[in-house]
């Protein structure tokens, strides 16, 4: 008990302190912080597969980061919030977090309609285009060869190319255009019979997955005899 005049307070116990820990609000916000350090951790020590800390160069993926961590910490303060009203914490407190989070939803609401915007108008600018492709010639005897020229545009690099001779569009894409985004391949007609009108085709797949497919008309003609 202090002495009159006496201004030293009581030093809280270790178990006080630990009690105040327990209610709903320094808890969840306790939490939140280990959760946050935890996942430090396992970046700072190479734990965690993704390697985050080496891709945040990367603008989109730290974009996508600092969105995902702001909104679990303002999803994080209107929990507290939440609870705090329903437990019946001190009102001046509440209305101290109110503000706070208003401010929040604010900055929140920027960032997510700047991030989604941001995605959707990259994707629009970085659609996945190829030219019909141009053939050294239109008319050609069974057995000769023939090149096929064409330009991709967009998407994500790198790309992978493929050239089919038929009706089907190319199945597989083991090659790789120039770095200018150029594609120059040879093809061999095919051994026909009869003069037959057959589709070249030039495919395109880049690293998102994304394919695109043109094709112009050729001409084969049997050997003479």
């Amino acid at each position: 008990m202090n002495e009159p005049g006496n201004n030293v307070e009581a030093i809280p116990s270790w178990r006080t302190i630990f009690m105040r820990l327990l209610n709903p609000v320094p808890f969840i916000a306790l939490l939140m912080l280990v959760g946050v350090m935890f996942l430090l951790m396992m970046a700072i020590f190479g734990w965690d597969k993704g390697h985050v800390l080496s891709t945040m160069a990367q603008p989109d993926f730290a974009r996508g980061v600092i969105t995902y961590l702001f909104t679990v910490v303002t999803i994080g303060t209107a929990i507290v919030l939440i609870i705090s009203g329903l437990t019946g914490s001190d009102k001046e407190h509440f209305d101290r977090g109110k503000e706070i989070l208003g401010l929040l939803l604010g900055v929140f609401g920027t960032m997510v309609g700047f991030y989604f915007g941001s995605e959707v108008s990259a994707r629009g600018h970085m659609k996945l285009t190829l030219t019909p492709p141009l053939l050294s010639a239109t008319q050609v005897v069974s057995g000769d060869r023939l090149t096929v020229t064409a330009s991709v545009q967009g998407g994500t690099p790198p790309y992978r190319v493929g050239v089919a001779v038929g009706d089907k569009p190319p199945g597989s894409y083991d090659q790789a255009p120039s770095g200018d985004g150029w594609i120059v391949s040879t093809v061999t007609a095919s051994d026909v019979k009869a003069e037959t009108a057959t589709a070249v085709w030039v495919g395109v797949q880049d690293a998102s997955g994304d394919v695109v497919a043109a094709k112009s008309t050729l001409v084969e003609k049997p050997k003479p005899n």
